[in-house]
């Protein structure tokens, strides 16, 4: 008799013992909970003379570090639990590692506000002392990628993700930073307004994605990141 699935488990059920380690507290201006909510915590940190903010994300991933580093290297696949995205383009490849990308993301009111784009590049990098991977990008210029005509290339001073494996409990601990201005005619404070809640969308889908799709592992990580591969 074939057994049934194991329904998907909760990020609301994990508790968040070791959310220092992904340096929630910054060194230039402390993070102030803005939200604790369904297992994930977001965070906002002021800017002195900013209109837009650093906002943060974090929660346990009910998956193994393997399963969810695989996923952040697939860009055709983000779209699927990236709040608002639509695609990814690659650009130019440095390294298997480090990438020009094309972001393209959806209006959250497409009637009044035109689609952004980011052109932005990719690093994927191991800390083998901290036992952490990062992923971070930022806004790039180059004259070969002009911007669209449906679009406003949008400015990403900083997105970062931080992975912890959990191993014992086959979790990953991770974290997710952004400071993006989106540009354009938009009033900041409806720009503040979606941003505050991207964080929570992400990370929410991301974990249901994880539990619900076959993710087989990229042998790259095996050359990256050898010693958090079981």
């Amino acid at each position: 008799m074939a057994q049934e699935s194991a329904a998907p488990k909760s990020i609301a059920e994990n508790s968040l013992p070791n959310i220092e380690l992904l340096n929630v507290s910054g060194n230039e201006a402390p993070w102030s909970i803005i939200s604790d909510s369904e297992g994930i915590k977001t965070y906002r940190k002021e800017v002195p003379g900013g209109e837009v903010f650093p906002l943060k994300g974090v929660t346990i991933l009910n998956a193994p570090i393997e399963k969810v580093l695989t996923l952040m290297l697939d860009d055709n696949r983000a779209p699927k639990w990236i709040d608002l995205l639509k695609k990814i383009k690659l650009i130019k490849t440095y390294s298997e590692t480090q990438y020009t990308l094309l972001y393209e993301m959806e209006s959250p009111l497409p009637l009044f506000v035109k689609k952004r784009d980011f052109l932005l590049e990719s690093n994927f990098i191991y800390h083998k002392e901290e036992e952490k991977v990062t992923l971070s990008l930022h806004s790039v210029e180059d004259d070969s990628v002009p911007e669209q005509k449906d679009y406003v290339r949008g400015h990403i001073y900083k997105s970062e993700w931080n992975f912890i494996a959990l191993k014992e409990e086959g979790k990953t601990l991770v974290s997710l930073e952004y400071h993006v201005d989106p540009r354009g005619l938009i009033p900041k404070w409806m720009v503040r307004a979606f941003q505050k809640n991207w964080p929570h969308a992400t990370l929410k889908d991301l974990d249901r994605y994880l539990q619900n799709e076959a993710i087989a592992t990229n042998p790259i990580l095996y050359d990256i990141a050898p010693d958090l591969m079981d």
